[in-house]
């Protein structure tokens, strides 16, 4: 455990690439999200822009959440 001797928590960025068929990447997020004790993190989703019709889809609905936590972007810049 890293102890950073100031009162702040560290804010961690979780970046998962979505090169993935969408049930395995389903099951990344999920389980990161059910794991992951640090409150302080974002999780980042890398859109490839390679995906299927059915990823796509799901990128756009967790794209239009609107949460702070959990944002798609663009890996291609």
């Amino acid at each position: 455990r890293v102890r950073y001797h100031h009162p702040d928590v560290a804010s961690v960025s979780i970046v998962i690439v979505a090169d993935a068929p969408l049930l395995e990447l389903q099951r990344c997020v999920d389980s990161v999200l059910e794991k992951t004790d640090h409150l302080a993190f974002e999780l980042l989703i890398a859109d490839t822009g390679l995906s299927d019709t059915a990823l796509r889809s799901w990128l756009e609905g967790v794209a239009g959440m609107g949460s702070e936590q959990i944002r798609v972007v663009s890996a291609n810049g």
